[in-house]
């Protein structure tokens, strides 16, 4: 008893040469022969490639990609300054349009939206298969986004706008919590109270994933489901009253029930 779970898509990117003018020039002003770094370089542009041309690997092989290549951004930026590599990426919708800053920290923000997404495509494959690591994988993806929340501003691509971000990560947080109550309703026992609990709060995030993207005026990539997302935040509040009610009825508070029947 579960709807599809939603996976988001990743964002395209263009390979790029890490020795631009600017990283040259720093390289050659405050460290010597830039001969000196070509391996350090080549390494870093090895990690990129691998990382953004392994969507037909295992997810658990991608995300591994993925973290190592932000490992090396991460010790790029304590050496050069953020602005002197160029980077293209598009919009998680589907277009072709690529837009470019330079800067590190944009490239490590759309990493870390793919990142998040192939989290969220490893939950989906497993279906209701392995529930227990959808809700951890699902949990990855909301954490993520919340990072994103809180220290990505001034965006230049709509899918990295606060309202959009927040919409990403309550769908996140509400698929974790409808993968924690399908497995939950699969045990042997339940409890009528903890299922409208878990139901009520599904609705809430599904909710506040509709009233995020209601704030956006640009097209996302979730715009398509729609549909769905408004069902399952139907779907859950009613499930969520209807246990609820069933345990007042076993309680005996008939006037309770017939409030949340």
């Amino acid at each position: 008893m579960y709807f599809k779970f939603i996976a988001l898509p990743l964002k395209a990117t263009e390979g790029i040469d890490f020795m631009q003018p600017g990283l040259k020039n720093y390289l050659l002003s405050n460290y010597g022969p830039i001969n000196d770094f070509q391996e350090d370089f080549r390494t870093l542009t090895k990690a990129r490639v691998e990382t953004f041309h392994s969507g037909k690997n295992d997810p658990k092989v991608t995300r591994e990609l993925y973290l190592k290549y932000l490992n090396h951004l991460e010790s790029l930026e304590l050496r050069v300054p953020p602005n002197l590599i160029q980077f293209q990426w598009s919009e998680s919708r589907d277009t072709e349009e690529l837009v470019t800053q330079e800067s590190i920290s944009f490239e490590k923000a759309n990493l870390l939206f793919n990142l998040a997404a192939v989290n969220s495509k490893m939950a989906v494959d497993l279906g209701d298969s392995n529930l227990k690591t959808s809700i951890e994988c699902f949990g990855n993806a909301a954490g993520i986004f919340q990072f994103l929340q809180d220290n990505f501003i001034n965006a230049p691509l709509d899918d990295l706008k606060i309202d959009s971000i927040s919409a990403m990560k309550n769908l996140m947080k509400a698929e974790a919590q409808e993968a924690f109550l399908v497995n939950y309703l699969y045990s042997n026992t339940i409890k009528e109270t903890l299922v409208a609990k878990l139901a009520m709060s599904a609705a809430h995030y599904y909710s506040h994933t509709l009233s995020s993207l209601g704030k956006l005026e640009e097209e996302t990539c979730l715009d398509r489901k729609l549909d769905l997302i408004t069902l399952k935040t139907k779907y859950y509040y009613s499930l969520g009253n209807y246990y609820q009610g069933l345990h007042h009825k076993s309680s005996n508070e008939f006037g309770l029930a017939i409030i949340f029947a």
